[in-house]
């Protein structure tokens, strides 16, 4: 389910949504979830994530080694308080971490939903993605 959007602060995700789903896509034709994250990073913080171009969605052991990896360089900051907007969050699927979503606020995450298109979606509660939440990091930038 897509939420609507308040007028707030969040108002820049409208651009951001309904972006179609496309493995391996990198850019406003279509994209992975790693694509999308990377997109949005790129053209709303100019913030230049690496692009692990080769994986896609059904790589998933390959994605979670990467991000095993990634996660104790020294790019990445392990967020263990409060996150904050565009804020990388990351999900298990199946036995590997292999999903990601932007941090928004409490509760809500900018995704890219597989085989569909980029939405906002609930991560708390009663949220499928709830119990999958496997950690969220923040980009330090280099690399």
């Amino acid at each position: 389910m897509n939420l609507i959007v308040a007028q707030d602060n969040l108002r820049w995700t409208q651009v951001f949504i309904g972006l179609p789903f496309s493995d391996k896509g990198r850019d406003w034709s279509g994209c992975d979830c790693w694509g999308f994250v990377r997109l949005v990073h790129v053209e709303h913080a100019g913030n230049d994530l690496p692009s692990y171009t080769g994986l896609g969605a059904d790589e998933r052991r390959e994605i979670a080694s990467i991000i095993a990896r990634e996660a104790q360089s020294p790019h990445w900051l392990k967020v263990d308080a409060t996150p904050a907007a565009l804020d990388i969050i990351w999900f298990r699927r199946g036995r590997f971490d292999a999903h990601c979503g932007i941090y928004l606020r409490p509760g809500l995450m900018l995704h890219m939903a597989e085989h569909d298109c980029s939405k906002i979606e609930r991560f708390d509660g009663g949220s499928p993605w709830a119990s999958r939440v496997t950690g969220i990091y923040r980009w330090r930038g280099g690399g």
